[in-house]
């Protein structure tokens, strides 16, 4: 249930985790151990978080940013990212929105500034 909530919950439940199978290796108990490994196991492989961007940016525009502040064209984006050129503008368009820029160079200047490129 630890392993569901917050990261916090997740960092005790693995030294809780961690604590069980020591245990259970110096007591010999070893249907128990074997519990406890395939639930750490089950812990790893767990689906990896999204990272987390400033401003609500995604995935996709934090890609796009980059490529903009590479300075690449919307139709060398479009191409990179295997993109229509009116999907790239669309993305162009939020990214204004959400960094406050009103031109590529001040998304890069955004990019730059938090360490996105």
């Amino acid at each position: 249930m630890l392993h569901r909530n917050s990261a916090g919950d997740k960092s005790y439940a693995q030294v809780l985790l961690d604590r069980a199978f020591a245990l259970a290796d110096e007591m010999a108990l070893l249907p128990l151990k074997d519990r406890i490994l395939a639930r750490m196991e089950q812990s790893k492989s767990t689906r990896p978080k999204r990272p987390q961007y400033p401003d609500g940016l995604t995935v996709r525009e934090v890609e796009v940013m980059r490529l903009i502040a590479a300075g690449k064209s919307n139709r060398d984006i479009a191409q990179e990212l295997v993109i229509s050129q009116n999907t790239v503008l669309r993305h162009v368009s939020n990214l204004f929105a959400k960094t406050g820029s009103t031109n590529r160079a001040g998304v890069a200047t955004y990019a730059s500034q938090r360490g996105l490129v």
